[in-house]
């Protein structure tokens, strides 16, 4: 039986378009944050590879439900690389519109397909920066509810401070620039750091706790100790320099770190952070204790008196007024054509008296009708005003961070105009300077989305607070006014109620009105009725006008 033939890799024939493909993978792996790219000892494969697997992994932290395999390991085997390669290939058909990818690309080392697959997955990052996947941390915190303000500051700030894309590739050892929070670092401490990691693949200066004080972490012995070894790397690295020249060129380059004034604008930034996450947390503190007030306020809520119905009943009990009047007043007429007595003399006033009872006590329902009319009126235009909440926001902010990366530009257009050509030692330090700015920037761009996250979201909370306050100040007007009404409605239903005892008995007294309303319900016609309502016109009108006086 024959044997199977295994793929062996091909010779890598190197050219100048090789190289320069090579080049750019590198740099578009170093842009997105790929430190490992730029590490002298490590292999062409092991760049691209693990550019790659670390890529993927923002968006896949598990291939098929298996951790990442891939190690940076020289020689090594073709058996490791086909395990390595098995899940690059498996993770990109996860990926929506992902471009062709084959494992031969990887294995005949095809690098130009490489690059298409770095320059796809490096796009598709930046992408998911933009949509906020990088940041959904720091967002997450303004979902919490705080129970004191150093707890939100800390968390806030923390996150604030955080750089590190959500990857489950834990075996790689990314660069870390903490090295430019350490204001007592020269620019060449800075140049040395980023030239012995991209030698030796490993950081001297120790990273800060970001969860603790970093003024304090800065005086510790070990950091005296990083500083130390950092000056001899930049002294051996200046023997190196052949010329005057270029000495001069990369003591510019050292100097141009220095007047940057990083680590003093990362406090003075941080400061201004902190000062925005205090105000939010005083901004939320207020709003939740707002809401919790509104609650217990609507338990108690005054339901609004319908005006309609209650013009339905002062019609009603009107018309059975005037009704009672009409009759009472034929009774009268009928008692002026009869024989004189005193009886009925006596009855004439008394018939004379209900009728002006009767006649005063209309006017006294609709002069309380348009005090309660007014009174609703005023309760209408009675709007809350909204007003501005909080302390102003730093506007400012996220602007001034872009406004770092913009000297950041500046500096490597020096550097590209002035660089001496075709020297190894210069172009090294060049090298980490390309590298230096951009880490720098991903950590200020970084910033600028963070402080605008920040004002957008103290933006978003002081509006709720204010429609809040608005919706607050509308339920104490409602009570006020309901409490007002209800009385009103409750005293003219008293004022009707007492009324109704004597027109039920004057009714049956008026010999018109049982013509017209027979008691018995012979007549068809339907006898008006009554209905209990409100109070008197003048406790109505008085309570009023002392609410609207100024």
């Amino acid at each position: 039986m024959p044997r199977k033939l295994v793929k062996q890799p091909k010779k890598v024939i190197v050219t100048n378009d090789f190289v320069d493909i090579f080049v750019e993978i590198i740099n578009t792996l170093s842009s997105v944050g790929y430190h490992r790219a730029r590490v002298t000892h490590v292999t062409p494969y092991d760049k691209i590879v693990g550019g790659i697997s670390w890529m993927l992994s923002v968006f896949h932290p598990f291939v098929c439900g298996e951790e990442w395999v891939f190690r940076e390991w020289d020689p090594k085997p073709n058996n490791v690389k086909q395990l390595e390669v098995n899940q690059i290939v498996r993770a990109m058909k996860m990926m929506e519109n992902a471009i062709p990818v084959t494992h031969d690309d990887f294995i005949m080392a095809n690098m130009a397909a490489q690059r298409d697959i770095v320059l796809w997955l490096a796009n598709k990052v930046k992408e998911s920066d933009k949509k906020e996947q990088r940041y959904k941390h720091f967002l997450e915190c303004f979902n919490k509810m705080f129970t004191d303000e150093e707890a939100a500051t800390n968390e806030l700030m923390y996150n604030f401070r955080l750089q590190e894309r959500p990857t489950r590739n834990n075996q790689i050892d990314l660069f870390d620039i903490s090295i430019i929070r350490d204001n007592l670092v020269t620019g060449w401490m800075v140049l040395a750091e980023f030239i012995n990691y991209e030698s030796t693949g490993k950081r001297i200066f120790r990273k800060f706790d970001l969860r603790e004080d970093l003024a304090a972490q800065q005086v510790c012995e070990w950091r005296e100790i990083n500083r130390a070894k950092l000056k001899e790397i930049a002294e051996r690295t200046v023997l190196n320099l052949q010329c005057g020249d270029d000495k001069v060129f990369a003591n510019k380059m050292a100097s141009w770190i220095e007047n940057l004034k990083l680590a003093d604008l990362m406090t003075q930034t941080e400061s201004r952070v902190l000062l925005e996450c205090r105000k939010y947390y005083a901004d939320q503190k207020e709003y939740s204790t707002l809401k919790e007030k509104s609650r217990s306020i609507q338990q108690t809520l005054y339901q609004r008196v319908d005006v309609a119905k209650v013009q339905l009943f002062i019609n009603d009990a009107i018309t059975r007024i005037n009704t009672l009047h009409q009759a009472i007043s034929v009774d009268l007429n009928v008692m002026a054509g009869e024989t004189y007595s005193e009886a009925s003399e006596n009855k004439s006033k008394d018939l004379q008296k209900k009728l002006h009872v009767l006649t005063e006590l209309v006017s006294t329902i609709q002069e309380a009708f348009r005090a309660f009319c007014n009174a609703r009126e005023q309760r209408d235009k009675d709007e809350p005003n909204s007003k501005k909440n909080g302390d102003e926001i730093d506007e400012k902010l996220a602007e001034d961070c872009l406004m770092v990366n913009r000297e950041l530009d500046g500096t490597l257009i020096l550097v590209k105009c002035l660089r001496p050509e075709n020297k190894k030692p210069t172009s090294t330090i060049v090298n980490v300077f390309y590298s230096f700015v951009t880490d720098v920037r991903s950590q200020w761009t970084n910033w600028h989305w963070k402080a605008k996250m920040l004002s957008e979201q103290r933006r978003e909370m002081q509006l709720k607070l204010q429609k809040l306050q608005l919706a607050e100040s509308r339920i104490q007007r409602e009570t006020r006014y309901g409490k007002l009404e209800e009385e009103e409605i409750k005293q003219l239903d008293a004022l009707l109620s007492s009324a109704k005892k004597d027109f039920d008995l004057w009714e049956k007294e008026s010999p018109e009105f049982q013509r017209l309303h027979p008691s018995d319900g012979s007549n068809k016609d339907v006898k008006p009725e009554i209905t209990l309502i409100s109070s008197s016109g003048r406790k109505i009108a008085t309570r009023a006008n002392k609410f609207t006086r100024p």
